[in-house]
């Protein structure tokens, strides 16, 4: 790894010079190539007190056919997104889409930043949304340190061709890359896709939590970096699949409970609503439950829960 400093005066403040000091690493690091450059700035602040300003720059290095080049066309604008995904997950970083504009159902032009672009919002914001009428909403971890790397994209058609065209792009960040051994927590690494969804649904129907839930996923997929969420992502997930089923879960219970009566015609169930049309009461036994009551009528067990559940419902689970 080679290392240079330079130290310059550019300027003066108040009758006192301003030096610049700027340190570039030009090598591997953080298992990323890339071009850092630490430029330190020695100022003059109040009273003639010696004030350090340090500004990162950071250049990623990648292969070519990785990198976006200005004028690289594509036939999509899903396309010309996933490329570009493709080379942040490469180098590193996040990306978020920022804006776009819009001309008879056809977008015309686009553009994504780094994840980190922005300021996160302080009290003073919270004061002015107050004053506008706005709720303030609690606050939230925030990563964005006004980070300006960008790209866009622009509609063309020509020639009986259409498609997207990189008008602009800027690969400078402001911040170190995301170390390779740190990636697997990176969004655009975090992807829940269907089989994900089915098995943290089964996990649920089985009663198994959150975290155990995870652990079985990594034992399953053969690692930690292998699972492609965290234990959050599996909270959301499950918050979600909550959120689907409230207002339809009792009608999902009579649907399973007609399931079962049409594959056996010894299972048996009833159950009563109120003047509201809501479930008060509801009691189903099988086949098997109805010999060993039979056999046993004598023999009945109760196992009851109160106001355990969310709707205040009271749970009696009876065993004959």
């Amino acid at each position: 790894m080679k290392m240079k400093t330079m130290l310059r005066i550019v300027g003066f403040h108040n009758g006192c010079p301003e030096y610049v000091a700027a340190i570039v690493w030009n090598g591997r690091l953080n298992c990323h190539c890339s071009t850092i450059i630490t430029e330190t700035h020695l100022t003059c602040g109040p009273s003639n007190q010696a004030v350090w300003q340090v500004r990162v720059v950071v250049v990623p290095e990648c292969s070519p056919d990785l990198k976006p080049v200005v004028g690289q066309k594509f036939q999509s604008l899903e396309f010309a997104f996933a490329c570009y995904e493709v080379y942040a997950r490469a180098v590193g970083f996040d990306t978020r889409k920022q804006a776009m504009r819009k001309v008879d159902d056809v977008t015309t032009w686009y553009r994504v930043v780094c994840n980190r672009e922005g300021r996160k919002k302080g009290d003073e914001d919270d004061q002015l949304n107050a004053r506008s009428g706005f709720t303030i909403k609690r606050r939230k971890l925030s990563k964005r340190c006004g980070c300006t790397a960008s790209i866009s994209f622009r509609y063309f058609s020509k020639d009986c061709l259409s498609g997207y065209i990189i008008e602009e792009f800027n690969e400078i960040h402001n911040h170190h890359m995301v170390e390779t051994e740190h990636q697997q927590f990176m969004s655009s690494n975090r992807k829940l896709d269907d089989v994900h969804h089915k098995f943290i649904l089964d996990c649920s129907k089985a009663n198994i939590g959150l975290t155990l839930t995870f652990k079985l996923l990594k034992e399953i997929l053969g690692g930690f970096d292998l699972v492609g969420c965290t234990v959050g992502d599996i909270r959301n997930v499950s918050r979600d699949i909550k959120a689907y089923a409230q207002g339809f879960d009792v009608q999902m219970v009579l649907d399973d409970m007609a399931k079962k009566k049409d594959m056996s015609e010894a299972f048996t169930y009833h159950y009563e609503v109120n003047e509201f049309d809501q479930l008060v009461a509801l009691f189903w036994c099988d086949g098997l439950m109805k010999q060993n009551y039979h056999m046993f009528g004598d023999i009945v067990s109760f196992d009851s829960t109160y106001n355990t559940n969310r709707l205040k419902l009271t749970n009696v689970l009876v065993t004959l």
